[in-house]
This record gives structure tokens, sequence and C-alpha cells, in this order.
């Protein structure tokens, strides 16, 4: 136990730093010694605990400057740490399975709608984190799954970055932080997939990373950002805290996705041109789960059904006993829809707007024949657009 702090730093004055990417961890150590023991002293018991029982990290003097140096107040960084420590023993469990599966929950259906994730990282370690809401439907996101649903992703999603931060911060002994980039390429902010309810949860998960998870963000880049970038920030910031803010910084270059970003600044600075993707000017092979759904392997599909017509989806079956799963999302309006096989119903008629989100589920198809999936817009005077996803998997695949 620490019993005893050297009563001539009883008056030393806490002051926050400004903390650069890739400056040296332990000179902040070395300064904020005094203050690291004090965090030792009164929280001496819930450290302890913490270490014995786990939080899927290590409580040493790396994670508890990093508290420190995002306080304006020793009481604040005493007061974070306390509250993280038992976040962290709450949701153990959750985060060692994040951590070991390297993606947080919900992530599926998440990035069925929002084109996010990460991609590589800078010279010194720093991860990327990249977000193209210009491809994102948000509108999609927000009428199927809840705010939790949402605030769960992001916060178990910083998580990941959280811990590639903190360890590569050890091995390196420099500060590692994230970059964030959002890129607003084809968005509009008068689209019909953009959504404003998704602010609140994303404003919520950045207020409480804040907390659990200090000095994470190292910069959050804004490209390919439109004329009317400023009303998007002005409603965001709204919900957003004032350091988040703060991080944000516009990158000038615009249409990325025809340029190479050789020349950019930041990125010879730190490196990584071979780590971002190219519709960043970069040349690294994009990840999946940032292509339009429509264009991605597991391939979702899109039919536009005329004004006062159908349109059927035929599937050959030719095995019994088969798992259908499907992904069915109207875009706009309302439609009927109805699947059968042989005059069997697997999904009895009914209607599905885009209101309603994704609807998706599973069902067995137990004989063989003509599948046939039925979209029915003799009801409406214009057209609509429906994307889908079908996929088949036997009773031996489980």
């Amino acid at each position: 136990m620490i019993s005893v702090l050297v009563n001539k730093m009883e008056s030393k004055t806490f002051t926050r730093a400004t903390v650069e990417l890739g400056e040296s961890i332990d000179k902040f150590i070395d300064e904020y010694k005094y203050y690291i023991d004090k965090l030792k002293n009164d929280l001496e018991n819930d450290i302890k605990i913490g270490n014995e029982k786990g939080i899927a990290t290590e409580i040493d003097d790396v994670f508890l400057v990093r508290f420190l140096l995002s306080a304006d107040s020793y009481e604040e960084a005493k007061n974070n740490l306390a509250y993280t420590i038992k976040w962290r023993m709450e949701k153990k469990d959750v985060l060692e399975k994040v951590w070991n599966d390297q993606h947080p929950p919900h992530q599926h259906i998440f990035q069925r709608f929002q084109l996010t994730g990460w991609v590589g990282t800078l010279r010194d370690g720093h991860p990327i984190f990249v977000v193209r809401v210009g491809k994102s439907d948000t509108k999609g996101l927000m009428a199927t799954v809840t705010n939790d649903i949402i605030l769960d992703y992001l916060i178990y999603n910083n998580e990941l970055g959280f811990q590639k931060c903190i360890r590569e911060t050890r091995k390196r002994r420099t500060i590692c932080k994230v970059i964030g980039v959002t890129d607003f390429a084809d968005f509009s902010i008068f689209g019909s997939r953009s959504d404003n309810r998704f602010f609140k949860p994303l404003g919520d998960a950045s207020k409480m990373s804040e907390i659990i998870f200090p000095q994470l963000q190292g910069k959050s880049v804004l490209i390919n950002a439109p004329s009317t970038i400023q009303i998007v920030l002005s409603v965001f910031r709204k919900f957003q805290s004032k350091r988040s803010a703060e991080k944000q910084t516009f990158c000038p270059a615009q249409n990325t996705e025809k340029k190479s970003a050789k020349e950019c600044p930041f990125l010879q600075k730190y490196g990584g041109l071979d780590q971002v993707p190219p519709f960043l000017g970069g040349t690294m092979k994009c990840p999946e789960y940032l292509q339009v759904v429509t264009e991605r392997e597991e391939q979702t599909l899109k039919v536009k059904i005329a004004s006062g017509k159908k349109e059927t989806i035929e599937l050959d079956v030719s095995e019994q006993n088969q798992t259908l799963s499907y992904e069915i999302l109207v875009e706009s309006g309302v439609v009927g829809l109805s699947m059968e096989i042989g005059g069997n119903v697997l999904i009895q008629e009914r209607k599905l707007g885009a209101s309603d989100g994704l609807f998706q589920g599973q069902v067995v198809v137990s004989s063989t024949g003509k599948l046939q999936l039925v979209f029915d817009n003799t009801a409406n005077w214009t057209s609509r657009s429906v994307q889908y996803l079908l996929s088949f998997h036997s009773h031996s695949d489980d």
C-alpha cells in the first residue's frame, strides 16, 4: 500500500496536457508520477480487485496515465478511473468475447446498413477507422434496431480501438490513438437514407467513450465534405461532447476515389498509403464491409417493381430439407410480400414498408421445386425498389 505521498508534492498543480500523436508515454508517466501514485493510493482496492478479477486489460501505469492526460483535474481522472474499473468488471465477459472475436456485438446487422470498419494502421501503430456516410443507410438502421443496440455496437467497437492503442503504446512506448476518417462522398443532407435520429446514440457513445477510453481519439478527419457540411455538424454537435468536436479536422481533398493520396501531407508524415482503401486514394484492397451491400461477395440483390405490377423472383430448389435465410428491405413506401414453393406457403402474404426496416428470418424448405418470392406493387402509382438476400444451407452444414 502507498500510505504516504511526498508532502512537498501536495501543492503540485494539476495541468491537463496536450498530447500529440506518437509522443513518449514514459515522458508523461514521469511527469505525472505523483498523480499516478495518488491514484494507486486512493483507488488501491478498486485497482487490486480489477487486476485480480480481470477487466480485459492490465491496470498499469500506461493505463492510468491516459486518465490523467484526459482530465481537467485529478478528481475527474479519479472518478473516471473508478467508473471505468467498475464498468469493465461488470462487462468483463462481453469485453473478452469482443477481443477474442475481433468484432463488437450486432456487427452483421450494423454493417448491413453502415459502411464502417477498421482498415490499416499508420507508421506509429495508430489504427484507422473509416465511415462512408454517403454510402450508408441510417434510415434503414434506425428502422431495424434500437438505440441501445446501436450504442452497444459503437461502444464495443471503440473497445477494440482502445485495446489496439493500449497494446501498441505498451510495445512502442509512444502514445497510440485512433485516426477516424469520415468519408462524405455521395452524401446529401436531403438524401432519402439519412436519419438524424442516429445522432443521439452516436453522441451518447462519444460522451461515454471519453470517460472509459481516455486518449482514444487522435484525429477525426472529414473528407470529401459537401458544401452543406456545416449544417450537418451543427445538428450533430448538439449531441457531441466539446472535446470530440475539437478533434475534428477537414481534409480539403475531393473526389478521392479517382485520385491518389500519395501527396497527402498527413500520410507523408505518418505513412499509410497502403493502409487506406482506394476510395480514399490509397492502395489497400477495400474490405467487403466497406463495399456497397449490392457489390459484396454475399451479394444483396435489388429489384425495381413498376407501378401497378408484381415482380416474381424464382429460385430452383434441388435439395430437400434446406434452411433458407432471408433479408428483405423496402427502400421507400410499402409493397406486398409473399413466398411459396409448390403451393406450400413459406411466408404468408403481408405488407412490408421502409419504416419496418430489415425483414429477416429463416424458413425450412422441405420440398424441391421452384421457389417464388413475390413483390406486389399493384396498389401503388409509383415504382418501388426492394433489396433482398437469400441464402440456403442444408442441415448437414450445421
